[in-house]
């Protein structure tokens, strides 16, 4: 007759250890004193929201066209690089903020008016060999 071993189940075992865990812990002081337990305290899982891939959508109202290639000075450069991080806004806004100032203040209609001329050809000699 074969010998029948008795198993001990594992639910049993489980409390076990789990008796022996809490009893070390209460025997044993901690450095950190427990966390305090919050009541009422519902925890609401929140619902995960995905950016999707590529550039941000461009909300400009002004239509892609006409689009010009244009050189700055070195100081220009900068000028418009330090606006760009201060004020969290796209470059071309930068220049075209200024051309919109720029042509309020020396544009009547159609034709410019003798001082923004005198200006623009004041920049070109200081700028041009």
């Amino acid at each position: 007759m074969p010998k029948i071993k008795q198993l001990t189940p594992i639910s049993e075992l489980a409390n076990g250890m789990k008796t022996q865990t809490e009893e070390l812990y209460d025997k044993i002081p901690t450095s950190t004193p427990p966390a305090p337990i919050a009541e009422n305290v519902t925890y609401e899982p929140g619902v995960p929201t995905y950016k999707k891939p590529g550039r941000k959508k461009d909300n400009s109202i002004i239509p892609r066209q006409n689009g010009k290639l244009i050189f700055f000075e070195e100081r220009h450069n900068r000028a418009v690089e330090e606006i760009h991080w201060q004020c969290k806004v796209d470059r071309q806004d930068v220049v075209r903020t200024a051309l919109n100032e720029f042509l309020k203040r020396y544009m009547a209609g159609e034709v410019i008016s003798p001082e923004g001329a005198e200006l623009i050809r004041q920049y070109v000699r200081d700028t041009h060999i």
